[in-house]
């Protein structure tokens, strides 16, 4: 069984912007984004770990992507805004996640890399902490309560 059929089988194939889920065949590099409000895993970050494993033992390479940057952003919610945590709790997340994502996924083919590294000099994070946190682009355009606004 390829590794399409199998992902389609146990479906975990649902939402994919492939034309073509077979291409998912072939060996390629994917990333896993996770943000850093917890230091512990949600149930929904287990089940993606439990994809990703299927991914790797695949061929694939796998980045795990610690939104240290973006964790400092407030998320628009409709009834309240999410309150930003501390630059220490957001780094103490990091490492937390880092380390339950590495054992879980122990001996895999996967780099854990932090998108704060590529912010933090650019001073774009003050920014988003203070503008940016008003918004979510993946989702804002299609809320309900944003378009009333």
């Amino acid at each position: 069984m390829t590794l399409s059929e199998d992902l389609h089988w146990r479906g975990l194939i649902h939402q994919t912007t492939l034309d073509d889920n077979t291409k998912l065949d072939v060996p390629r590099i994917f990333y896993l984004g996770v943000d850093p409000s917890s230091d512990s895993m949600t149930i929904g970050n287990l089940a993606v770990v439990l994809l990703v494993r299927r991914l790797i033992e695949a061929g694939h390479t796998g980045i795990m992507l610690v939104g240290g940057a973006t964790g400092m952003i407030g998320d628009p919610k409709e009834t309240a805004e999410r309150t930003l945590k501390s630059v220490g709790e957001i780094s103490r997340n990091k490492e937390a996640l880092a380390k339950q994502f590495r054992q879980l996924l122990a001996n895999s083919n996967i780099e854990v890399v932090d998108n704060y590294q590529w912010f933090k000099d650019i001073q774009y994070i003050d920014f988003l902490r203070e503008i940016g946190k008003n918004f979510s682009m993946s989702q804002l355009l299609d809320r309900d309560f944003v378009k009333k606004r």
